[in-house]
């Protein structure tokens, strides 16, 4: 495990705009989100939900990816460390933004 975690449970993320990741970006760091919805987010680059890279370990037990878009990795895009999906939903999202 990474010395920095950071855990976001039942949450509805929506609506945000990035460059380089719509609404959260995790870096080096030990992430969870468990039952959070992420709506609507977009980023110009990678990862309009979500972007994990580095060492990173992130676990998404029962959240939603719903209408996110992005140049590459419309939901999520993961460039390095790992990403557990347990039940997780994706819908409605796009890539080519």
């Amino acid at each position: 495990m990474n010395d920095v975690a950071t855990n976001i449970c039942q949450a509805l993320v929506t609506g945000c705009v990035g460059g380089d990741s719509g609404a959260i970006h995790v870096s080096d760091a030990d992430f969870n989100a468990d039952g959070v919805t992420i709506q609507g987010c977009s980023a110009k680059t990678r990862g309009g939900g979500v972007k994990v890279d580095g060492i990173s370990t992130s676990t998404f037990p029962a959240t939603t990816f719903v209408g996110n878009n992005a140049t590459d990795g419309g939901a999520m895009a993961l460039e390095g460390g790992s990403a557990v999906l347990l039940g997780t939903t994706f819908a409605n999202n796009r890539v080519g933004a």
